[in-house]
């Protein structure tokens, strides 16, 4: 997601999961290199959507999307963005100080992460198609 700062093409690699099957979210480069790797932290996720686990997976197999899960629970979208805002920060400024990612691309990443963030919430999984 950062690199040289010229022409730079940031893509994100999203993978929405349930406690099923918990995955890290990448951030890549233009060529598929892992810049920044993000897990996220279910525990306080379910803590900060006062919801439990079950209820999450539930929700999200159902079609429901981050942010109307957190509607449902009487949190607002800005505080679910401020709140995952919050979460990967911590993570980009660790691998910074653990030089795991340089400066750039963590100021990039950074400068980023709102329009990761809204994608992240406002994912609806979709069952994959059944054959018969």
């Amino acid at each position: 997601m950062l690199y040289k700062i010229g022409v730079v093409i940031l893509l994100f690699s999203l993978t929405i999961s349930t406690t099923d099957n918990a995955q890290a979210q990448s951030l890549s480069n233009q060529n598929q290199k892992i810049v920044f790797e993000y897990t996220p932290n279910y525990n306080r996720l379910y803590s900060f959507l006062n919801i439990t686990d079950q209820e999450y997976t539930n929700s999200i197999k159902a079609g429901k999307t981050m942010a109307e899960i957190a509607e449902n629970q009487g949190i607002s979208k800005q505080s679910l963005v401020n709140f995952l805002s919050k979460e990967m920060t911590a993570q980009l400024d660790k691998q910074l100080n653990e030089g795991k990612i340089n400066k750039e691309s963590h100021e990039h990443i950074k400068s980023n992460l709102n329009s990761t963030i809204q994608h992240d919430i406002n994912y609806r999984f979709q069952k994959p198609n059944s054959k018969p």
